[in-house]
């Protein structure tokens, strides 16, 4: 699926340097990639856009524009008393990218007594290559992995129900971010929500198994975290092969 293809290549953004970004990009083809993944023709059914040429899909590309990318982008605050199921947050859409159909939308979740600050720098970066993205915070900074999951789908239905972006998203092209513990809920997401077609999770924290799952995913691990080991995230990986 384009989304799927298209969140392993935009999580190059992620790094600093063109090198750890050419590693990345070089494991994953990029042909026929474009932020969008349907429009509607008119029998209603979805046919694919191409709205940003593939040879701007590049390492290079990614890594010097960061969250510059082609499109402007506008952010549009969530807050807690009107987020239901979730801790509130900011909806980060592109507002030039109407001709390029309907835009996969993506949650973003921080993780273990952290805050939406710590992962707010996803939404401009995404919605500036032609996603539509919330990033938010916990309804508390204790909750665990399963919390977190059912938080980042109660976030994905606020941002495909939204007055401002509801018109420009595809309900059933969403993708999920988290990190520590909100990596562990971006995994148990992509166990229990077939429309999310792609996770990234960062460093991810769980103590359970979360069955079977056949969503695409990039895991990013840290050679010495003490709390997910790159050890259990191996096995994590090897019970579901």
């Amino acid at each position: 699926m384009v989304l799927s293809q298209l969140m392993i290549a935009m999580s190059t953004l992620v790094f600093s340097t063109m090198a750890v970004a050419e590693i990345t990009v070089s494991e994953t083809s990029v042909k026929g990639l474009s932020p969008v993944g349907s429009t509607l023709d008119a029998t209603n059914s979805l046919a694919a856009v191409d709205c940003i040429k593939d040879d701007a899909i590049t390492a290079t590309e990614l890594t010097k524009t960061r969250d510059n990318g082609p499109f402007s982008v506008k952010s549009k605050h969530v807050s807690r008393q009107s987020a239901n199921g979730f801790g509130g947050g900011t909806i980060h859409y592109p507002t030039d990218a109407g001709s390029c159909g309907l835009l996969g939308g993506i949650a973003v979740v921080p993780g273990y007594v952290s805050y939406e600050s710590s992962i707010k720098w996803w939404g401009p970066r995404l919605a500036s290559w032609g996603f539509v993205v919330i990033t938010i915070n916990t309804s508390s900074i204790y909750d665990n992995p399963d919390s977190r999951a059912e938080q980042l789908s109660a976030a994905l239905d606020h941002l495909i129900a939204d007055v401002t972006v509801s018109h420009t998203i595809d309900p059933n092209r969403l993708g999920a971010i988290g990190w520590s513990m909100g990596g562990g809920g971006a995994l148990r997401l992509a166990t229990e929500r077939s429309t999310v077609q792609a996770i990234i999770a960062q460093t991810p924290y769980h103590d359970t198994s979360y069955g079977a799952m056949d969503t695409p995913a990039l895991f990013i691990a840290c050679e010495n975290d003490r709390i997910a080991p790159n050890k259990k995230i191996y096995q994590y990986l090897l019970s579901k092969s």
